[in-house]
């Protein structure tokens, strides 16, 4: 927080100020967010999930019986005003709320002061001053049931969800958080998302997951306006064997469509054919060139793929 600046100081000041003017010369800008009877501080403040007021500390210094109005100015994302008589040191109130970036960060604004004395006389003071709303730090805390599994079995992914608010001492739990099930094949480098779940009142989350391959594990959550995103430390699960896998369909013309879906559910075309279509296309048919050459007359829409559907 800023301190204000003496009585006789700011007094020099106000003369400095009046002078400075008559002259047609520009004033000295006020250090430490004081201007006249006007103080007001920069505060760090814990970011929350939505739009809303913010305290900022604010001190004004007039006469008893001195009317004023207090105006917090931060354009279009940060705004406040206040009304009072005479001195007064309290925290005024900034609603803050951006249209195209997340909440956290930093928000410059202007607080303009206008008094009136008893006998009518106006004046006027206006400082800078600075909120900056921080977001609180996550954790995720995971764990898996087995480390080493055959493959094609399963393992449990489980754990906790927690946050430390802004100048907090202690992490509290996070409920209700989406929680991303990750995996890195050993010899890769990226994780990819195989699963999701979202965690209880208390934090807490668990997901069986299939593992087909060695590799690592680990559990993340996403940045949300209050919280900033997380990730676990990973953990090794050891795949032994392997997985076991269908046969390939033995290429074959089939009499109609309802035929060849039994054994291509959602149809069979040619490497690198596309679904034809002013719609959503159809990307999960199986590309077997022999099986599509022996089913063309399947094909209504020349597009290289008979029979698809989703």
């Amino acid at each position: 927080m800023t301190h204000r600046t003496p009585r006789p100081v700011r007094a020099v000041l106000g003369l400095v100020v009046a002078l400075a003017a008559a002259l047609g010369v520009a004033a000295p800008a006020q250090a430490d967010g004081t201007s006249g009877a006007l103080t007001v501080g920069d505060r760090s403040s814990a970011a929350g999930s939505a739009c809303r007021d913010y305290p900022v500390p604010v001190h004004v210094d007039v006469a008893p019986g001195v009317e004023w109005l207090l105006v917090l100015d931060g354009g279009d994302e940060a705004f406040g005003a206040e009304v009072g008589t005479g001195t007064k040191h309290f925290d005024a109130m900034l609603f803050v709320c951006p249209d195209d970036h997340p909440l956290a960060g930093t928000y410059e604004y202007t607080a303009e002061l206008d008094s009136t004395d008893p006998d009518g006389t106006e004046h006027s003071d206006g400082v800078s001053a600075s909120l900056r709303l921080v977001q609180a730090t996550g954790r995720v805390q995971a764990k898996v049931s087995k480390h080493r599994v055959k493959a094609g079995g399963s393992v449990s992914v489980s754990g906790v969800v927690s946050r430390k608010a802004y100048r907090a001492t202690h992490f509290a739990a996070a409920p209700d958080r989406t929680v991303q099930v990750q995996f890195r094949r050993s010899g890769t480098t990226t994780y990819k998302t195989v699963a999701t779940v979202r965690a209880d009142a208390k934090g807490r989350f668990t997901k069986a997951v299939k593992v087909t391959a060695s590799g690592r594990w680990r559990a993340r959550i996403g940045a949300t306006e209050a919280t900033r995103a997380a990730t676990s430390p990973s953990v090794l699960v050891t795949a032994t064997g392997r997985v076991a896998t269908k046969a390939k369909p033995t290429p074959k013309r089939y009499a109609n469509c309802a035929a060849l879906n039994r054994v291509y559910p959602h149809g069979v075309g040619r490497s690198g054919a596309r679904d034809h279509t002013s719609g959503t296309p159809v990307t999960s048919f199986t590309r077997d060139s022999a099986a599509y050459r022996l089913n063309t007359g399947r094909d209504r829409d020349h597009d290289g793929i008979a029979c698809e559907r989703r």
